[in-house]
């Protein structure tokens, strides 16, 4: 096998570990991956952690603080790259604020923002990791002068079940979408009629062929709400 094959598949290696972390430890609170992903030696520079670097007990805790701020918070991968045994990311967060954060009493508001990350990979673990998020942003959304919005719960939720479509992100559909759910289709073609689960939405969809490496994505201009209906 030739050096360049052997380090191609280190990099893709490394691009996985770095997503477990961020799929499994931070979006699912699954703390028992640190200790398997992240180096004893483990050391992480952020936004959230101060001035001083923490280790691998104190990033549990800080895990836990942040999903007990953002108990529905996601981390979404837009970007990864890898390089050698440093791997770098740009992110969205997402989530909504229903626990304290920084002296801000719960709000209840959904909130968006971008993170940057840059992550060391040695021998199969996380060494290093540098991380900045956009707190000015964060905390304007959340803070005393972010504006007031009166607009409907269900709303918010399906505005991010259509926007996980359109990133054909059928994991995060998942978090959004019921199992039994209805889905009708006009007309009288060979794809009409309702597809009566979750799968059979998907595999129409796909079978539509805007899922995967397209230019589908649905342009919301304008909902409305009244008690479950959503239009």
């Amino acid at each position: 096998m030739r050096r360049e094959e052997v380090r191609g598949m280190s990099t893709t290696r490394n691009s996985d570990i770095c997503r477990r972390f961020f799929d499994e430890v931070v979006t699912q609170g699954n703390l028992s991956v640190v200790d398997e992903i992240c180096a004893p030696g483990y050391r992480l520079h952020a936004t959230l952690s101060g001035a001083e670097a923490l280790d691998r007990q104190a990033l549990k805790e800080l895990v836990v603080s942040w999903r007990s701020s953002f108990p529905d918070g996601t981390i979404t991968v837009e970007d990864m790259v890898a390089e050698g045994d440093v791997v770098a990311a740009r992110m969205l967060e997402r989530g909504t604020h229903l626990g304290e954060f920084r002296g801000i009493q719960p709000t209840g508001r959904p909130v968006a923002y971008g993170s940057m990350t840059f992550l060391r990979v040695i021998g199969g673990r996380i060494t290093d990791h540098w991380g900045l998020l956009d707190m000015p942003s964060l905390l304007e959304q959340i803070g005393p002068h972010a504006p007031v919005t009166d607009e409907h719960p269900n709303i918010s939720l399906v505005r991010q079940g259509l926007d996980a479509f359109s990133r054909s992100d059928m994991v995060e559909v998942k978090a959004y979408v019921a199992e039994d759910i209805v889905w009708h289709v006009p007309g009288r073609g060979r794809l009409a009629g309702d597809k009566k689960s979750l799968a059979e939405v998907i595999g129409f969809f796909g079978e539509a062929g805007v899922l995967g490496a397209t230019t589908f994505s649905i342009d919301v201009r304008e909902m409305m709400a009244d008690d479950d209906f959503v239009s």
